[in-house]
């Protein structure tokens, strides 16, 4: 089976909670069981690094599970597809026409899905 990567940015959270909060609506809704690694994120003073690991449910089927699970955060992202490789990432940067799949993810700066 194939591994993915999450990697979502925060914003405008100052406190390790409410990033936690964030971390496990994330979770939930993706059904990841795995509990995420959180750490400050140095680039931005405002913000949190999460990042998740899983497995995809299907080998064959990986590019579609990618873009469904990633499209429960928000939308849209932008998608690279290897083609030699038949990998895929996927990033999303916040801009003024997302679309976030619950209120509370309107905190998310940035996003990248990347095939491990």
């Amino acid at each position: 089976m194939k591994n993915f990567k999450l990697s979502i940015i925060t914003e405008n959270q100052n406190q390790l909670k409410k990033a936690k909060d964030v971390a496990d609506l994330v979770r939930k809704d993706l059904g990841i069981n795995s509990d995420p690694e959180i750490m400050r994120c140095e680039k931005f003073p405002d913000s949190y690094k999460i990042e998740f690991f899983k497995k995809f449910k299907s080998d064959s089927d990986f590019i579609s599970e990618a873009v469904e699970l990633t499209d429960r955060i928000a939308s849209p992202w932008m998608v690279q597809y290897d083609r030699t490789t038949g990998g895929i990432e996927l990033i999303f940067n916040k801009s003024s026409d997302c679309r976030y799949g619950r209120n509370n993810f309107n905190v998310v700066r940035w996003s990248h899905l990347e095939v491990e």
